[in-house]
């Protein structure tokens, strides 16, 4: 009672007064009491046990808060991966604009007349490109690359002499890596669909193309090869027109490198001839389309005259006519033809057949023929036997000219160790026309 009293501003004789109660307070059990209360009482605060019902409701509200969280960063990273790809289109409109202004209808071809796809065509590949990294534009080219012709320009000191590499090259260091480029000159469409269609050691590759304002083709960047062309190599003592930092060999080619170069070119053209689809014909074999690496190893360029062969066995002897003239220079150090003195005009494949007819005097005359720069550093015999190729790569009858099988069999011959050589080289030396028979038939087997 006393507690309750307490509570209520009221003493325990004003209850028990109010309520006729004269015993103890602690024994009275019964009805509701009366408690007067002349002041308001001091009440503890009310204490209210948590409901399952408030519970669910504060999850429920969790819930939602947490989904909306979710909800908004999903669209915020949404919205970042949209920003990001339009501004990749942004970018890739803007570097490379690959419409109909940059498709030349040079590029068209059709599959009757080359045995391809149009589907494989470079200007097919060109509109499907991504970025500057057209892949497939032929099977020879990786990763072929749109050029910027402004870069070019500024790498080559706009086409300054000290970048030339060659007859028709300049060297350029685009991206960090150092190409070959060739000014474009006329139709393109030739040499596009020979890239496209080879694949080997001995021919240059074809790294990418620049377009220029107009757009048409402005340059075709190749692969580099260190050393630039051969023409230079055998017309200039020492190669001036090389770069500086490259030109840290001999002067002159060795009898050895002469006979290594003689053998690349020759299997390149054996792959145009009798393992592409359909066979090729180079059209163009001079020593100004033949590059060299840093090893002079030889490389075969200039393709702006290729075309298929005819179903005509003679189609690719126009080519074997032009590799023989190569040999003479290789073996002579001087052009296939060239103005003498006074009106007189020499031509290397008459004065070979000269040599050779000179019966017992031919040794002497051949080595008095050679290039000076050789020395005596070649056996007399092998020189015999290169010439007598050379003579019957140029014979005037086409059908009597040998194949490129043969050249390349007999060069690898020659190339081998001397004790391996020694029997085989006498099989171009033409004493009569049963030798050069023989030689075909034994490069056959």
């Amino acid at each position: 009672m006393s507690q309750v009293s307490k509570l209520m501003n009221a003493t325990a004789d004003d209850i028990a007064e109010a309520n006729n109660v004269t015993s103890s307070f602690t024994s009275v059990m019964g009805p509701a009491m009366l408690i007067p209360v002349r002041q308001p009482p001091q009440l503890p605060p009310l204490r209210y046990a948590a409901s399952a019902g408030d519970g669910k409701s504060r999850s429920r509200r969790r819930g939602i808060i947490i989904g909306l969280g979710i909800s908004g960063s999903l669209v915020a990273l949404a919205a970042v991966c949209v920003a990001i790809l339009a501004h990749r289109r942004y970018r890739k409109k803007a570097s490379v604009r690959l419409g109909s202004r940059f498709v030349s209808p040079k590029l068209s071809w059709d599959k009757n007349q080359y045995g391809l796809e149009r589907s494989n065509s470079f200007a097919h590949m060109i509109k499907g490109g991504d970025n500057k990294l057209l892949t497939g534009v032929s099977q020879f080219i990786d990763k072929p690359i749109i050029f910027v012709e402004e870069e070019i320009m500024k790498a080559t000191t706009n086409l300054d002499e000290r970048c030339r590499i060659g007859s028709s090259y300049y060297r350029a260091k685009l991206d960090g890596e150092v190409f070959a480029v060739k000014p474009a000159k006329g139709d393109l469409s030739a040499e596009l669909r020979m890239m496209q269609m080879v694949n080997h050691a001995n021919l240059i590759k074809l790294a990418g193309v620049s377009i220029g304002a107009d757009g048409d083709y402005a340059f075709l960047v190749y692969e580099l090869a260190e050393k630039g062309s051969l023409d230079k190599w055998l017309y200039q003592k020492p190669p001036s027109a090389l770069p500086s930092s490259s030109c840290t060999v001999a002067a002159t080619l060795s009898w050895v490198q002469r006979l290594s170069i003689a053998l690349d070119v020759a299997n390149g053209l054996l792959y145009l001839h009798e393992h592409t689809q359909p066979s090729m014909v180079h059209g163009d074999i001079r020593a100004r389309n033949i590059l060299l690496t840093a090893d002079l190893r030889a490389k075969i360029s200039g393709f702006s005259l290729a075309k298929p062969a005819t179903t005509d066995a003679a189609a690719t002897s126009s080519d074997v006519f032009a590799f023989g003239l190569l040999l003479l220079e290789l073996l002579s150090g001087r052009r296939a033809m060239e103005a003498r003195i006074g009106s007189e005009i020499g031509m290397l494949w008459r004065e070979i057949r000269a040599v050779l007819e000179a019966g017992d005097k031919r040794e002497a005359k051949l080595m008095k023929w050679m290039d000076p720069a050789l020395g005596s550093e070649y056996q007399v015999d092998a020189a015999l036997s290169v010439a007598g190729m050379a003579r019957a790569c140029t014979e005037e009858d086409a059908a009597r000219r040998p194949k490129m099988a043969e050249v390349v069999f007999s060069l690898s011959v020659l190339a081998q160790p001397l004790s391996v050589a020694d029997a085989f080289e006498k099989l171009w030396q033409p004493s009569s026309e049963d030798n050069i028979r023989i030689a075909g038939s034994v490069a056959a087997r």
